[in-house]
């Protein structure tokens, strides 16, 4: 479980973030074009059948994706919908 404000000294709390789609650490949560209508997010929890993953240094989320389901155990997903 992950308390309110680790992942300003992750390294601290014992794990690594991979770089999002804004091209920086972190979540940064769904930001659709305005008056674009709703967009849909899907949220993926993977269960991994090893305790950590092997990778380069500085990730993309893609990245921690591809190597992750080499060890999905089992997966569950949430659909959000979001507009501005």
């Amino acid at each position: 479980m992950f308390a309110e404000g680790d992942s300003e000294h992750p390294e601290r709390q014992g794990f690594k973030q991979a770089i999002n789609d804004f091209r920086r650490l972190g979540y940064g949560g769904p930001c659709p074009p305005r008056g674009h209508g709703p967009h849909h997010y899907h949220f993926r929890l993977l269960a991994l059948s090893i305790d950590r993953l092997a990778g380069r240094k500085d990730p993309s989320c893609r990245d921690v994706e591809r190597e992750a389901r080499l060890h999905v155990l089992a997966e569950a997903t949430l659909v959000g919908v979001y507009e501005r």
